[in-house]
């Protein structure tokens, strides 16, 4: 096995095998006949487990060094709790300095689908990743091929134009780094992300004025996101 990785590393090449996913539709809440009520997961073998984990070593050190303080999610020592602790503290000590505090929460609709794989590559090419590293990810990324299958029935496979596999081992990392730069884009407001979820928000003693702000910042993360091909859910906005 690790003979076939580092081939495939020599290569800058991801084999094709470990490529090839099952989605099993995990459901989440409210109705169970609505389609988007579901979360598809893919179910990929053993030996793309491997392979991920091998690949994840090196680049969740490298991204450690360029991800943002207040992205949260799949990171070791972060996790959802260092969010809230960061938002009530935060909150606390504006009100306590006798300012109104707003805040905008947006949620991201089927972010790890959305991705599209070109910006992704160009992005981790500006973060300074090495032309053969590049060409190893888009080799990744491309030509992913996945199966439905509900109960018994199975769909036939197609091939995957953008995103990242939910389930896998490098989508968390990858998606982390896809949306990095949105902090560079806001410049009157803080960032809170945890995965798909963003809370932006601000303090201010005059509460138009922190009215306007928070409208002003929350165009410019909304533009962020159609230029980078995501969809804020309109139902958490």
């Amino acid at each position: 096995m690790c003979h076939i990785i580092f081939q495939d590393l020599e290569k800058d090449k991801y084999s094709e095998e470990p490529k090839i996913a099952l989605v099993r539709p995990v459901f989440k809440k409210n109705e169970r006949n609505k389609i988007e009520n579901y979360r598809p997961v893919s179910i990929l073998n053993g030996l793309s487990k491997i392979y991920e984990r091998f690949i994840h070593n090196s680049l969740s050190a490298y991204a450690e060094n360029i991800l943002s303080d207040f992205i949260a999610a799949y990171r070791k020592t972060y996790s959802s709790n260092h969010v809230l602790l960061r938002l009530i503290e935060n909150w606390k000590k504006s009100l306590d300095n006798k300012n109104f505090v707003g805040t905008v929460l947006m949620d991201l609709s089927k972010a790890f689908d959305c991705i599209p794989h070109d910006l992704l590559v160009a992005k981790l090419h500006a973060y300074g990743l090495s032309e053969n590293a590049v060409t190893f990810i888009y080799s990744y990324l491309k030509r992913r091929k996945q199966s439905v299958k509900i109960n018994n029935t199975e769909s036939i496979f197609q091939i995957l134009l953008s995103g990242v596999p939910q389930g896998s081992i490098l989508g968390p990392i990858l998606f982390n780094i896809f949306i990095n730069d949105l902090f560079l884009f806001l410049k009157d407001v803080d960032l809170a992300n945890f995965a798909d979820d963003n809370t932006i928000y601000t303090a201010n003693k005059n509460i138009e004025v922190l009215i306007k702000i928070l409208e002003r910042e929350s165009k410019s993360a909304i533009d962020w996101f159609k230029m980078n091909e995501m969809i804020v859910n309109p139902d958490k906005f």
